[in-house]
């Protein structure tokens, strides 16, 4: 019944006084946040019907917290109880997943190591190697093809030593350099598509008892590869044995032709462009077998023309008789160029022939350089021509060009 000692209610500044007397003109309820006595409290205050009176209660903020404090603590503790409760667990799921990979690991790298040591094995050369992986699952179908497929690639490697072989072979039956006959100057060059290939030129000098001439021969097998080269070893042995026999290229021509197509699958067949030059008589004979005309360049006249045929290739037709052309040489300085197709039948990237057109020009711009620097020069162009493309057919290319004829048959007199 005593009545409690009244105190002055100060707040923190005026703001929150001003709000609160706000609200009580309007008769409006609402809460602060203030403190008093060093705590912060949290004010709630409603209108009483007593006019400008309001009752105003005062709740420790701790008092607010302190239900939530509490769980957040039960929570905390009951959680480090099942940490402290799954650590043994753990650490015997963590051992027993370390022990599965490792008998896992076991399983899988020994056949990788088992794999990877056979294939060290067969690089040194040992094609009898082999692997046995007993898994029963992919690496044992892997294991299996690994050993079916040794026996193919040993046969293979022997196939591409033995190509090795007969690439140095055939380049044996070519041409060196060009032979220093008096009167002319030559050059040749052949590039095969593949290890071998079909396509022979030749300069062969002539039994002196006739008359000291030279041949030159540029021909072409039908394809490339082993076949062709067979039948371009088979070619050159006949020329070689029977150029010396025969006068005239027609008659050694329809020697090789009547040997060789009895040889000859339907399909197979050669064509060759067969030239004597006779330096004492200014005279050159020569026989087209369904080859490509030689081109001539005049720097004289600046003119372009051709030495052509009207014979068939080798192989075709085993009665045909071939026949020769002759003429005089009157220009020493022209040029004389012999290719097979493989030269302007080359492609670009986008697919554009090489065409004699441009050989044309080479020679009209190359006139005055040796024979040996034109045509390196035209298998330049060739290959930047064709770029990144591979070589798909075989590339052979003879120049010559006469010099001095008259003092070249003086010196051979004497």
């Amino acid at each position: 019944r005593e009545m409690p000692t009244q105190q002055k209610l100060v707040f923190e500044n005026d703001e929150q006084l001003n709000s609160i007397l706000d609200d009580l003109k309007n008769n409006r309820s609402g809460n602060i946040r203030t403190r008093r006595n060093g705590r912060d409290y949290l004010a709630l205050y409603e209108p009483l019907r007593a006019e400008q009176t309001l009752l105003m209660l005062f709740v420790p903020i701790e008092n607010l917290i302190m239900p939530a404090l509490q769980s957040a603590e039960n929570a905390l503790s009951s959680t480090d109880r099942y940490v402290n409760s799954l650590i043994p667990f753990s650490a015997l799921l963590v051992a027993v997943i370390m022990f599965l990979a490792f008998v896992g690991s076991r399983r899988f790298v020994k056949p990788i190591n088992d794999l990877v040591a056979a294939v060290n094995r067969v690089g040194e050369g040992d094609f009898s190697t082999r692997v046995a992986i007993k898994t029963g699952d992919e690496f044992e179908q892997l294991g299996n093809a690994f050993n079916a497929l040794m026996p193919q690639l040993e046969e293979h490697t022997r196939v591409r030593q033995d190509l090795a072989v007969a690439r140095a072979v055939q380049q044996r039956l070519l041409p060196e350099a060009p032979p220093d006959f008096p009167g002319i100057e030559l050059a040749g060059h052949t590039l095969y598509a593949e290890q071998t290939g079909g396509d022979y030129y030749d300069f062969i000098p002539l039994d002196k008892s006739k008359g000291h001439r030279l041949g030159i021969v540029l021909g072409d097998v039908a394809g490339h590869g082993v076949a062709s080269a067979l039948m371009m070893a088979s070619v050159r042995a006949l020329l070689h044995g029977s150029v010396n026999t025969f006068s005239s290229p027609a008659a050694t021509l329809n020697h090789i032709n009547q040997n060789l197509a009895d040889d000859l699958h339907a399909g197979q067949f050669m064509t060759l462009f067969y030239l004597i030059f006779d330096p004492q008589k200014k005279l050159l004979t020569w026989v087209d077998a369904g080859h490509d005309p030689a081109i001539i360049y005049s720097p004289r006249d600046d003119k372009i023309s051709y030495l052509a045929g009207e014979d068939i290739p080798l192989g075709v037709d085993q009665d045909w008789l071939y026949k020769h052309d002759s003429e005089t040489i009157t220009k020493p300085d022209d040029i004389y160029m012999l290719g097979t197709d493989g030269l302007w039948e080359t492609k670009s990237s986008a697919g554009e022939q090489f065409g004699k057109q441009r050989l044309e020009n080479m020679l009209r711009q190359h006139h005055a350089d040796p024979v040996a620097t034109i045509c390196q020069k035209v298998l330049d162009e060739i290959a930047q021509f064709r770029g990144d493309q591979h070589q798909q057919d075989d590339i052979s290319l003879v120049i010559f060009r006469f010099g001095d004829i008259q003092a070249a048959a003086l010196s051979q007199d004497t």
